[in-house]
């Protein structure tokens, strides 16, 4: 419990305890009583705390004195030399150079006024109460009983010094980005430290904020109070409080701050933390909601409210399935009624979800969300001809949202959204109706344009799998043949990749021993190969910006960065014979780790820096001691963390310069469904794919894992707590895209 402000602490050691510690030649103080009575202490202090001194060293009889020594001046003096406590100009220190009660007896003692750089004086020695230069007997370092100068303080120097010492020092932060500054006889020099988390619990927009901040000194008991002033923040639309109480109503953003607090009035912590407040603060799943009928609940990631979502086709319908779009603003649901299939579209804010009057023809069959979040096409049979299909678009940007168009098709396969913001499938060819070919229509606010059909593409008897699209163009990609249509170059027919990037920057392609690279923008894919990975039969995996590859052989597995003409590969150091339990591979977004299970002895990570150092027992996470051995894993796009399905658990690891403990969040999660070789059947099912289509969900803004549980609940889990929630239980009906994140 944090202590009220303006109290004071009047606890101190024990006497048994300081006897004790003086025997041993220590003294580690942690309070003494009227703390403005002994500022004339601080230089004392700085130079004793939790430090080793000989027994002879003199220092103030606040109780009872150790053996062999007398309470004389106000000082535990030996018995034999009463005298070797008193005032000396030479300031606080061994058994020859007692402090003197006053302060500004000696300008250089305890750094008040002086030339040292303790309270009021210049940086100039890095001591943050002692003025003198360090010496055996001497500590130069500021309260937090550290011995290095440049870990507690360096020259920045103590509290009240000049603008480059601050308030809080400058090079006092450790690990724990914790600074110490200045001397204090409260806390003797104890180690300052905000033991608040980093990263606070995020918040939806809109929403007031309370948060407790919590500090104390490292070596206090769970019994040690301090006065404890937290500093204002420099944060829009947040406030901390003299005690500790950030509060708020801040706009949806990530922010990161400075909080600073003062313990005792004199010895300073310092971090930076981060807080999260969504535009897109909802977790949606589909739940029983009766007999055989099942609907859309959206709970609150803040307060876990639920809200069911209405059926349009009444309370008997189902809903097998929904999407939000990519923006989080629109939520598309199927509604099925015996045999009558509808989509229903609602709006989605933090306040308020609202079903929108969008009616369209016939029975759904699919639909896609434009990438922008502008559009949204829907498929459907057409009502008035049996054979045909409708296309129908609504304007998700007009106000209020409308139909803005229709158009009967003779649809064969696909339904996506180019990089034009254009609608792709694929129909009969024009030319030749026993092949069908790629068509693409444009999309503005009056309807459809017409149809531009791409010639290059007809193919009979060779069935479309999947496009892809990025920001230049897109691949169609058919059993046989992949072309890519590039809107400066036209549509260019390829040999078959072996493996395209996840961004559609690269393509490889075989190419006698090894691998050729390319561009995907290359005119001609028979002119010689932009560069080649010799060691390479298979491309393993790729990173999410296209700028690393990994490379597998029979002899070798070697990582490759793309962009260059002559390709220079960091082979794996890895065990004799590596040929693991599953074959899926992650690099990170930007090839900064790479983790893979190499063998029988579990997952591996390994930071770029060590992809040719051989693998490091400290970063791997052996296989499940019961159960199957089950694996799938993604790094999130800012590489912040690993998340690992093993066997059915679920573990996250936190990447930084070094590798956390895989943490594990104590769920039970369904079977890790199988990776496939190949990117061109389904790109997000390739066992190479930076995330990997399993089990699990991730927030646009990745602070938010979801998934439905071994046990057939949804849940969602906080990555900045790792705390799973339960959001209810999953219709049996649903089958797959159960629970979905904003």
């Amino acid at each position: 419990m944090l202590p009220q402000q303006g109290t004071s602490s009047e606890a101190t050691l024990a006497p048994r305890n300081r006897v004790e510690l003086a025997r041993e030649g220590k003294t580690c103080r942690r309070r003494l009583p009227r703390c403005a009575t002994y500022r004339w202490l601080i230089g004392w202090l700085v130079a004793s705390a939790c430090s080793d001194l000989p027994i002879g060293q003199c220092y103030p009889c606040t109780s009872e004195c150790p053996s062999g020594y007398q309470c004389h001046g106000g000082f535990c003096a030996p018995q034999d030399d009463l005298d070797a406590c008193e005032q000396s100009a030479d300031g606080v220190g061994g058994a020859s150079t007692a402090a003197a009660p006053d302060a500004s007896a000696a300008s250089n003692t305890s750094g008040q006024g002086g030339s040292s750089s303790g309270e009021g004086g210049a940086p100039t020695d890095g001591s943050g109460g002692m003025g003198s230069e360090p010496n055996a007997s001497q500590s130069s370092v500021a309260a937090g009983g550290n011995e290095n100068p440049a870990a507690s303080g360096g020259v920045s120097g103590g509290f009240g010094g000049n603008s480059e010492a601050g308030s809080a020092g400058s090079a006092g932060a450790e690990s724990n980005d914790t600074a110490t500054t200045g001397g204090d006889s409260c806390t003797g020099g104890c180690k300052p430290e905000i033991v608040t988390p980093r990263r606070l619990p995020g918040a939806c927009a809109g929403e007031e904020i309370r948060i407790q901040f919590e500090a104390r000194c490292e070596c206090d008991d769970e019994a040690g109070v301090q006065n404890l002033s937290w500093q204002p923040v420099s944060a829009p639309n947040l406030t901390l409080s003299n005690d500790g109480l950030l509060t708020g109503v801040p706009e949806q953003a990530s922010y990161d701050f400075d909080v600073t607090v003062l313990i005792d009035a004199s010895v300073a912590a310092r971090g930076t933390f981060q807080l999260d407040i969504w535009d897109n603060c909802h977790a949606f799943f589909v739940a029983d909601a009766g007999a055989e009928a099942s609907q859309v609940v959206a709970v609150r990631l803040d307060n876990g409210e639920d809200t069911p979502l209405p059926r349009t086709l009444g309370d008997d319908a189902s809903v097998p399935a929904f999407e939000v779009s990519p923006d989080g603003t629109f939520l598309a649901q199927v509604e099925t009624l015996e045999a009558l299939t509808k989509l229903h579209l609602f709006s989605v804010s933090n306040d308020q979800i609202n079903p929108l009057a969008i009616e369209h023809s016939g029975n759904y069959i699919t639909h896609e969300f434009s990438r922008n979040s502008r559009w949204l096409a829907i498929l459907s049979t057409n009502p008035e001809v049996e054979h045909e299909r409708l296309i129908e678009v609504v304007d998700l940007g007009a106000d209020p949202v409308e139909l803005v168009g229709s158009d009967s098709i003779e649809h064969t396969a696909g339904l996506a959204w180019s990089d034009a913001d254009g609608l792709i499938y694929t129909a009969p060819s024009p030319f030749a109706p026993i092949f069908d070919a790629v068509y693409e229509r444009a999309i503005t606010t009056d309807g459809l344009e017409p149809e531009v059909v791409y010639p290059e593409t007809e193919a009979m008897m060779n069935p479309l799998t999947q496009f892809l699209v990025g920001d230049g163009g897109f691949f169609t990609v058919r059993v046989a043949q992949a072309y890519y249509h590039d809107r400066e170059a036209g549509v260019r027919q390829l040999a078959f990749p072996d493996a395209v990037s996840p961004a559609l920057g690269w393509m490889a392609v075989e190419e006698g021993e090894g691998m050729r690279i390319d561009p995907v923008d290359r005119d001609v894919l028979s002119e010689l190969p932009y560069a080649v990975a010799t060691a390479c039969d298979v491309v393993s995996a790729w990173s999410g910006d296209d700028s690393t590859f990994v490379c597998s052989n029979m002899s070798s597995t070697v990582v490759y960065a793309t962009g260059e003409d002559e390709l220079e590969g960091i082979a794996l150091a890895l065990p004799e014979g590596f040929r693991g339990p599953t074959p899926r591979m992650a690099l990170s977004e930007h090839g900064t780790w790479f983790a893979f299970v190499p063998d029988d002895g579990g997952l591996a990570l390994l930071r770029r820096a060590d992809f040719s150092n051989g693998l490091d027992d400290a970063a791997r996470l052996a296989i499940p001691e019961v159960g199957t051995n089950e694996w799938d894993f993604f790094f999130t796009k800012d590489e912040a963390h690993l998340i690992v399905q093993r066997g059915r658990e679920l573990r996250v690891a936190r990447l930084g310069t070094t590798v956390s403990a895989f943490e594990p969040v104590g769920v039970a999660l369904r079977a890790v469904p199988d990776c496939i070789a190949s990117w061109e059947t389904d790109f997000q099912r390739w066992c190479g794919a930076p995330r990997f289509a399993g089990n699990l969900t991730i927030s646009n803004r990745e602070t938010h894992l979801a998934f439905v549980g071994n046990d057939d609940v949804a849940r969602v889990v906080d990555l900045a707590t790792l705390t799973p929630t339960v959001l209810g239980s999953v219709a049996a009906s649903c089958t797959h895209d159960c629970v979905q994140l904003r």
